[in-house]
C-alpha cells in the first residue's frame, strides 16, 4: 500500500512539469525583433547579389510569403517551385536543388542605438532550417553549414532544430535589414527550408541560449539510460523475468529518443541525417517493447499480432537506416497509421482486460466501505498497477495524436509526446517498484525487523550537553566534516565478483579508519557517519585532530599499497588505491533523517557538501587533500605541511573562499619543491589574482609546473584560456568558479 500512495505524487509532478513548460513565457530584451512578423521571399538557384539587394517581385523569380500569414513553416515544399516529384516510398531522394530565401527586416533607431551603447551581444534564433544553408547579414556571411562534394551532393546533412548563434552587432544596420539564405537539399524533403512555425527571431543571445537550455531534458536522458541498464542487468541475472529485457531496452531507446532531440546531439554527431534516422528507429522501437513488457509483464505470453506487428515495424525502422531520409518520412507515415490500429487491440485486449480485473479485485476490497462506481474507477486508475499502466498509456495516447495533428497542420515542433513517453516510463517503473517491494516484503518476513539505530558516541555528546537523546533534538554546531573517495573505483573492482568487492572494501576501510579509531579511543568525538559505496563521511568536533587523522589516513593508505593483501586477501598482484580526501569546518545541523523503522541522526548543511565538493576537487589539483579556510584557521598551522591553492566559488554558494592542500604524504623530491618554491608560487599566485603580468605569470607557472607542480599547471591552462577571451579576462576578478559539482 505504501507504494502505492506513492504513484499520485510521482505522476502529479510530471504533470506540473508539462504545465509549466507550457505556461512559460519567454524573456524578451529591447533588441527583440520576431521575424516571423517579415515575409519571406523563395526562389531557385542561388545569385551573391541576392544576399544585399532587396527581392524584386515584379521580376516573377521570387515567391513570397506575407508575414501576416506566415503560420505555416516555409519549406521548399510549400511554395509553389517547379521540381522533380517522387513516389512515395521509393528508397531514394530527389537530386539535390539550391534555393535562396531572403527575409527583409526593420531594426530600429533605438534599437540600433541601444545596441552600440550596451554589452549585450545579439543572437539570432531558427525553430528549425535545413538541409545545407549559408545565412548572410547585410550582405556579410555569418553562419555556414555547407558540406557538399565535388558534385555537389550533400555528403553531411544539417537540418538542425534550434537553431541559435551569436552575431556581429556591427552588421545591423539601422531601419532596412536583409537577412538571406542560401539553402541546398531535397526539393521533396520536409526539412528543406524552415521546418518549423514556431518562433524566429532576434534577441539578446545570453537570453536565447538561457530559454533554450537542455539540462532538464539531459537528466532526463541520464535516468532513462541508468534505468534501463539497471533493468538490463536484472534480466542478465534473472533469466525468466523477460519484462525487464523490454522494458531495460524501451527505457535506453527512449532516453536515446530524447536525446536526439536535443541541442546536445549536434556537438556530438554533426550529421543531422544521422540524427533523424536514430530518431526513427527508437520512435518505431517504442510500441513494439511497450506492448511486448504489457503482455508479458501481465499475461506471460506474447499475442501473435504483436509479433508480427513488431517484427513489421522493427523491420521497417531498420530499413529506414539504409535509404534517403524522405524514404524515412514516408516510413514515419505508416508508422502514424499503423497506431490506429495496434493501440485499440492493446487499450482493448490487454490494458481493458487487466483494469477490469484490478476494478473486480478492489470493488472485493472496498466491499464494506460501499464506494460508488466512479470512486471505484479513480481508486483502481491510482492505487492498482494496471490502473497506473493505463493513465500511462492514455497520455501517449493523448499526446501522440496532438503531436500527429502538429506533424501534419501545425508544424510547431511542440514534441508533447515526450511528456506522454515520461508518464507512461514512470507508470512502469513504479509498477515494477511495487514487485520489487513484494519480493523484498516476502524476505522481511523470514528475518527479523531492523531495529531503529543511531550513533551512540553522538547520543552520549548530546548527553553531555544537557539534552534528552531519547527526544532526537536537532544541534546546531560547528563541526568538521571529512570526506573520502577512492579514485577509479569502477577499474579497481572490474572483474571481481561480488562477494571480493566487498571484501576488498571492507578490507579497506578498516586500514583507513585506524587513525580515527586512535582519535576516537584517546576521547575525541571521531567517527564514520555513513559509507557511501567506496566513499565515507567522517565528523569530527576538533579540527585540528580531524586534519591530523586525514594526514594519518593518507600514511595508512600508503601503507596498504605496500601489501594490499594483509588486508584483503584476494588482492590482485599490483593492485593500488588512491582516495581523494575533502575536509570543511563550518556550522551543521545535527537532525534526525530517516522513516518510522530506521533513523539516523546525521549532519546536514552547507559545511556538508563543501567537504565533499572539496574532495571533488582534489582531482582537479591533482592534490590528496584539500581543506578550506575555516578550518585553515581552526589549527595551528605549524603543525601541517599547508600551502595556500586557490581562491574559488563553487556552485550553490554566492561567496568566495580559499583552499588550501596539506601535503605531508607527497614524494620526498615534490615534498622539497613545494617549500623551496612556495615564494615563487606566491609570485604566481598574486599576479593571478590581481589579473596583471599575465605573460608573466603564464612562463613561472609553465617553469613551475615542468618541476611537477601540477597546480601550477592548472593556473596556466586557466590562464590562457582566460587570456585567451577578452570578454572573459576583462571581467576577471581573481576568483575562478566551479559552474558544476
Amino acid at each position: 500500500m505504501t507504494m502505492n500512495k506513492k504513484r499520485l505524487p510521482c505522476t502529479g509532478c510530471i504533470f506540473l512539469i508539462f504545465l509549466s513548460s507550457l505556461a512559460a513565457a519567454p524573456k524578451q530584451s529591447p533588441i527583440y525583433t520576431n521575424l516571423r512578423e517579415s515575409p519571406v521571399y523563395a526562389k531557385t538557384g542561388f545569385d551573391i547579389a541576392d544576399t544585399a539587394r532587396s527581392p524584386d517581385r515584379a521580376s516573377g523569380s521570387w515567391q513570397v510569403i506575407d508575414g501576416s500569414l506566415r503560420k505555416n513553416p516555409a519549406r521548399v515544399i510549400d511554395f509553389d517551385f517547379s521540381v522533380p516529384k517522387r513516389r512515395f516510398l521509393s528508397p531514394f531522394g530527389t537530386p539535390e536543388m539550391e534555393f535562396t530565401y531572403v527575409i527583409p527586416f526593420s531594426m530600429s533607431l533605438e534599437k540600433i542605438r541601444f545596441l552600440k551603447d550596451s554589452t549585450l551581444i545579439p543572437g539570432f534564433f531558427f525553430a528549425g532550417l535545413g538541409d545545407n544553408w549559408e545565412i548572410y547579414l547585410n550582405g556579410q556571411l555569418i553562419r555556414r553549414e555547407m558540406h557538399l562534394d565535388a558534385e555537389g551532393h550533400i555528403k553531411s546533412h544539417r537540418g538542425i532544430r534550434k537553431l541559435y548563434f551569436p552575431v556581429d552587432k556591427t552588421l545591423f544596420v539601422p531601419e532596412a535589414n536583409l537577412l538571406a539564405f542560401r539553402v541546398v537539399g531535397d526539393p521533396n524533403y520536409d526539412s528543406t527550408g524552415f521546418f518549423y512555425s514556431s518562433l524566429d527571431y532576434i534577441d539578446d543571445y545570453a537570453l536565447i541560449a538561457e530559454e533554450n537550455t537542455d539540462s532538464l531534458t539531459v537528466a532526463m536522458i541520464a535516468i532513462y539510460i541508468f534505468m534501463g541498464i539497471y533493468h538490463l542487468f536484472m534480466f542478465v541475472l534473472r533469466r525468466k523475468d523477460q519484462h525487464t529485457l523490454y522494458y531495460g531496452l524501451l527505457s535506453i531507446i527512449l532516453g536515446l529518443y530524447f536525446f536526439a532531440r536535443t541541442t546536445v546531439v549536434y556537438s556530438l554527431i554533426p550529421d543531422t541525417g544521422i540524427v533523424y534516422r536514430l530518431e526513427f528507429f527508437c520512435l518505431f522501437s517504442f510500441l513494439p517493447l511497450s506492448a511486448l513488457f504489457v503482455e508479458y509483464f501481465s499475461i506471460k505470453r506474447i499475442f501473435l499480432i504483436t509479433k508480427i506487428y513488431s517484427g513489421i515495424i522493427i523491420l521497417m525502422a531498420i530499413s529506414q537506416l539504409f535509404f534517403s531520409l524522405d524514404y524515412g518520412e514516408d516510413t514515419l507515415l505508416i508508422w502514424q497509421i499503423s497506431l490506429l490500429v495496434l493501440i485499440p487491440i492493446i487499450c482493448v485486449c490487454d490494458i481493458g482486460y487487466l483494469f477490469t480485473v484490478s476494478l473486480k479485485n478492489l470493488k472485493k476490497q472496498y466491499a464494506e466501505k460501499k464506494y460508488s462506481r466512479r470512486v471505484l474507477l479513480v481508486k483502481t486508475l491510482l492505487k492498482t498497477p494496471f490502473g497506473n499502466l493505463t493513465i500511462g498509456i492514455l497520455a501517449c495516447l493523448i499526446t501522440g495524436i496532438i503531436d500527429v495533428v502538429d506533424f501534419y497542420f501545425m508544424y510547431y515542433g511542440r514534441n508533447t509526446i515526450n511528456y506522454g513517453f515520461t508518464v507512461f516510463t514512470m507508470s512502469i517503473t513504479l509498477i515494477l517498484a511495487q514487485r520489487l517491494s513484494l519480493l523484498y516484503n516476502q524476505q522481511e518476513r523470514i528475518v527479523a525487523r531492523s531495529r531503529k539505530c543511531m550513533n551512540a558516541k553522538l547520543v552520549d555528546w548530546i548527553m553531555v550537553r544537557d539534552h534528552d537523546p531519547g527526544d532526537l533534538p536537532s544541534v546546531n554546531t560547528d563541526t568538521t566534516v571529512m570526506m573520502t573517495d577512492i579514485r577509479g573505483f569502477a577499474s579497481l573492482s572490474e572483474g571481481m565478483p561480488s562477494q571480493s568487492v566487498t571484501g576488498f572494501l571492507i578490507g579497506l576501510n578498516e586500514a583507513l579508519a585506524q587513525p580515527l579509531f586512535a582519535a576516537e579511543d584517546r576521547g575525541y568525538i571521531a567517527y564514520t557517519d555513513k559509507f557511501m559505496g567506496d566513499a565515507t563521511m567522517n565528523i569530527f568536533t576538533d579540527p585540528q585532530i580531524a586534519l591530523e587523522t586525514a594526514v594519518k589516513t593518507r600514511l595508512q593508505l600508503q601503507t596498504f599499497n605496500k601489501n594490499p593483501a594483509l588486508f584483503f586477501k584476494d588482492a590482485p598482484a599490483g593492485m593500488r588505491v588512491e582516495a581523494g580526501i575533502g575536509l570543511a569546518s563550518g556550522p551543521v545541523t545535527l537532525g534526525v533523517m530517516g522513516h518510522s523503522r530506521r533513523l539516523d541522526y546525521t549532519p546536514i548543511g552547507d559545511t556538508v557538501n563543501l567537504a565533499s565538493r572539496l574532495e571533488s576537487l582534489t582531482k582537479e589539483y591533482h592534490i590528496p587533500i584539500l581543506i578550506n579556510d575555516a578550518l585553515y584557521r581552526g589549527i595551528t598551522p605549524e603543525s601541517f605541511y599547508l600551502r595556500h591553492i586557490d581562491r574559488i566559488r563553487v556552485k550553490g554558494k554566492n561567496h568566495p573562499f580559499d583552499i588550501y592542500e596539506e601535503f605531508s604524504c607527497d614524494a620526498p623530491d615534490i615534498r622539497a619543491f613545494k617549500i623551496e618554491s612556495i615564494s615563487q608560487f606566491q609570485e604566481l599566485q598574486e599576479m593571478y589574482f590581481s589579473g596583471n603580468s599575465w605573460e608573466d605569470a603564464i612562463r613561472l607557472a609553465d617553469s613551475l609546473s615542468q618541476s611537477g607542480d601540477f597546480t601550477a599547471e592548472v593556473y596556466s591552462r586557466r590562464m590562457k584560456a582566460i587570456f585567451a577571451n577578452p570578454e572573459l579576462f576583462e571581467r576577471w576578478d581573481g576568483i575562478y568558479t566551479f559552474n558544476e559539482k
